[in-house]
């Protein structure tokens, strides 16, 4: 998928450059280890004091992506938001942990290469409990290191399997994990989920939907685990990205008729930002974008939909669309085509 049809297109060119070999070197916002800096004044023969820094270029884009932006892109890497039929009851957390780790050894933030600060939940095996704890911590304790010039974070991906609120705090347990391993976070950690939905979804036992999350956590003196930034992704029981409840449905519906899709990541972009919200790919030879517009829309949006439906029929020569204005809250026929400009079969 091109970054004009997906989230990718929020960023700025330099925030995610593919290198020749392959490997993918990002800017990201969150931090990976805390630096003691020397902030003494710098002395007069100091070149770089006397250099004025250059002035930021106006622009909606954004400079570098945040820990949200980051698993999206992880996730998208990973192909986990691909489905093929064969694909049913084989979407297991193993099969996702492994790719993950595949698509991290590919990624660069500066200098550091993301395989070697992320870890990522085992799937839980009740026989093989003991080993699987052993096994975390001594990645903890290579992960998490300290000098006397910095102390190094981990990157930590998982699905939230609870939470326990406290007055100024949350304790964060994952999926996989026992309720003896807790991240701890701070009232700025809590609005960010409840910004996110993220709590209101976990409360609610009749949401179906998952939550996985990207944790920068430090370790105290005490082994206390402190989440120092986090991001979200929310997705349905095949790990397919589900931004709102039309996806859901659609989701279901695509899967249910055996059709074969890429969902679309939005990435750090706004919800009102028009992109294809998946790409049917029944014929790989001819995709079809396929958009869900929602009621309620501004003017912008509306503009942002017009041009976007020019590009899709000039680029693909079909499109679908659920205008839920005019159609309805009920999932339309998925190949019945809006528009297409030649014969199309399924």
């Amino acid at each position: 998928m091109e970054t004009e049809d997906s989230g990718r297109i929020t960023y700025e060119n330099d925030v995610i450059k593919t290198k020749s070999d392959g490997t993918l070197s990002l800017k990201i916002l969150a931090p990976l280890a805390y630096k003691r800096v020397d902030r003494a004044a710098k002395e007069e023969s100091d070149i770089d004091s006397l250099v004025p820094p250059k002035p930021k270029t106006q622009s909606s884009k954004r400079d570098a992506m945040s820990l949200s932006g980051l698993l999206a892109l992880m996730w998208e890497e990973a192909e986990l938001n691909r489905w093929h039929p064969g694909f049913n009851k084989r979407r297991i957390w193993a099969v996702a942990r492994n790719r993950l780790l595949d698509v991290a050894q590919r990624i660069y933030t500066k200098r550091t290469n993301i395989a070697d600060v992320i870890y990522i939940p085992e799937h839980f095996n009740d026989a093989s409990k003991e080993a699987i704890d052993e096994r975390r911590r001594a990645e903890f304790s290579r992960i998490m290191t300290s000098t006397s010039i910095s102390t190094k974070y981990m990157v930590v991906i998982g699905g939230i399997r609870k939470v326990n609120i406290q007055q100024n705090s949350i304790a964060i347990m994952l999926r996989h994990q026992s309720d003896a391993v807790k991240y701890w976070g701070t009232q700025h950690v809590m609005k960010k989920m409840e910004n996110s939905l993220v709590l209101s979804i976990l409360n609610d036992t009749d949401d179906p939907r998952l939550v996985y999350t990207m944790m920068v956590v430090s370790r105290d003196s005490n082994d206390v685990l402190h989440i120092q930034d986090i991001g979200f992704l929310l997705a349905d029981i095949h790990m397919i990205p589900t931004y709102f409840e039309q996806d859901r449905l659609m989701t279901e519906k695509l899967i249910m008729e055996g059709h074969k899709f890429i969902k679309t990541m939005r990435f750090d972009g706004s919800k009102n930002t028009v992109y294809p919200n998946y790409l049917l790919v029944d014929n790989p030879n001819k995709p079809t974008p396929m958009a869900i517009f929602r009621t309620f829309a501004s003017e912008n949006e509306i503009e942002q939909r017009h041009i976007a439906i020019s590009r899709w029929k000039n680029k693909y020569g079909q499109y679908w669309i659920w205008d839920m204005e005019t159609q309805g809250e009920s999932v339309p026929n998925l190949t019945s085509f809006t528009y297409s400009d030649h014969q199309w079969e399924v």
